[in-house]
Order: C-alpha cells, then sequence, then structure tokens
C-alpha cells in the first residue's frame, strides 16, 4: 500500500470477485500492486489467497491508498508454478468516478488464450476521494460485467 500523509491521497477499495475462462490455470492467485509516475511503487506485491480451477471466486477486499495519477497493476499467475503468467491489465485511477461503486470486468492481457475466449478478472472497484480532491470523471479501458454474469455479491458463482 502507498504509505505517506499526502493530502492528495486517496482510498481504493477492490474487491476480487472472481475470474473466467482461465486458461492453464490449476491454483490461480492475484496479485496487486500500485504505480505511481509510470513506475512501480516500492511497496511489495499483495496477494489474493490461493483457489483452483480456471473460474475461481474469491470475494476477497483490498484496500489501497493511491495518488490521483497512479494505477494499478493486476496480475494473475498460477500459483503451482510461479513463472506461469496468465495475464495481467491495469486499472488508472484518472479514470475513476470518486466515490461511485462499479463492477469491472478486465480482460487479461498477455497469458495464455483458448479459441474464441478471453481470460477475465472480475473486480468491484470503489475510490473514495481525498476531501480536497474533486470527483474524476472519464471512460473505462474495460468493459463493465455482461449479463448472463450476476453483479458482484458473496453468492456468486462460478
Amino acid at each position: 500500500m502507498y504509505g505517506g500523509s499526502n493530502p492528495s491521497t486517496s482510498k481504493l477499495h477492490v474487491t476480487l470477485v472472481g475470474a473466467r475462462d482461465l486458461v492453464k490455470a490449476s491454483q490461480p492467485r492475484v496479485g496487486f500492486r500500485i504505480w505511481n509516475d509510470g513506475s512501480p511503487s516500492n511497496d511489495a506485491w499483495v496477494y489474493s489467497s490461493v483457489k483452483s480451477g480456471n473460474s475461481p471466486v474469491w470475494n476477497q477486499p483490498f484496500q489501497f491508498d493511491v495518488l490521483p495519477d497512479s494505477s494499478v497493476e493486476v496480475s494473475v499467475k498460477d500459483a503451482a508454478d510461479a513463472k506461469t503468467s496468465l495475464g495481467e491489465n491495469f486499472i488508472y485511477v484518472a479514470e475513476m468516478e470518486a466515490n461511485q461503486k462499479l463492477p469491472f470486468n478486465m480482460v487479461l492481457l498477455g497469458g495464455p488464450s483458448a479459441p474464441g475466449t478471453e481470460s477475465r478478472v472480475e473486480l468491484e472497484l470503489f475510490l473514495h476521494a481525498a476531501a480536497s480532491e474533486p470527483s474524476r470523471s472519464g471512460m473505462w479501458h474495460c468493459s463493465p460485467i455482461p449479463s448472463p454474469l450476476p453483479a458482484p455479491t458473496l453468492t456468486f458463482q462460478p
């Protein structure tokens, strides 16, 4: 987590809901790392618990201190073989609307894929902006969770 008492720091609440269509996954886990000014922070990766299968469910919350220009790297690896990347992508804080909870269906890039499928990580995001910071709006790089997938809840089924 980005540390410090910077007044422009905001809290980013991320709920890792689940994943879909992970290829070559036996024990997937998801890692998060904050980037500032185009470089990874000195903070270590924060990892989810390990699950099994190609469409695991976590419903695991995380919280990060972020700056307006921060991004969050999201990387999925197989815990059984730490060298096996199942894909990654980024969340861009500058493009988020503050104080709004959003389902986020992130397409993973750079990992193995099966014909006709895209590996995805399903997140729920809430950016609690600093009191002195105006709301930011913008477009998402990834699409909201499409129907027929349910909205992220504790009863989410793979």
